[in-house]
């Protein structure tokens, strides 16, 4: 009986050391699962900054093609209607 009782408290034991095991293998998972979440986050802000800039660009491209587009229809209807002059 003796036996047992020390044999059941050895596979306690084991079973302590595995579960503390998992225990630490599951908090240096969490910690490098939020040290990658943060380089992620990181990132994404970088590309959204990177994206608004460009966007802004092209609308001010956009905006530049508008007016020279629009100035160049005037010069042609200028020249179809006799006037002549650029504006």
């Amino acid at each position: 009986m003796a036996a047992v009782a020390a044999a059941q408290q050895h596979l306690s034991g084991g079973d302590s050391l595995i579960l503390q095991g998992i225990r630490n293998g599951n908090q240096a998972l969490s910690s490098k699962l939020d040290s990658k979440t943060t380089e992620i986050n990181q990132s994404i802000s970088g590309l959204k900054s990177m994206l608004d800039k460009l966007s802004s660009r092209v609308t001010e491209a956009e905006d530049r093609i508008g007016t020279a587009e629009d100035k160049s229809r005037v010069v042609k209807l200028r020249k179809e209607n006799g006037e002549g002059r650029p504006a």
